[in-house]
């Protein structure tokens, strides 16, 4: 990530939450800053693998950089956590 994208305090205070996780993933991707994004949404997947909206952001983040199959991917993950409930 680069310098900006997170300070200490704010690595300290995000640590076990997955949704500050996805909300920081969804200010990088206001900014266009699509790879962050994706590091933000996987590390609150990997908190809560059933985490749609981190999913859902992170699918939408490969769609803006033209990766197409990693999106894909994605798609078919939110598909059977859907199919779960």
């Amino acid at each position: 990530m680069t310098e900006e994208s997170i300070d200490l305090l704010d690595a300290l205070e995000m640590v076990d939450n997955p949704i500050i996780w996805k909300t920081k993933g969804d200010d990088f991707f206001k900014k266009g800053n699509f790879e962050d994004a994706i590091r933000c949404y996987t590390y609150a997947i990997e908190l809560k693998p059933d985490f749609i909206d981190a999913w859902s952001g992170m699918r939408t983040s490969f769609l803006k950089l033209g990766r197409d199959k990693e999106s894909n991917k994605c798609t078919e993950k939110i598909k059977q956590i859907i199919a779960k409930f």
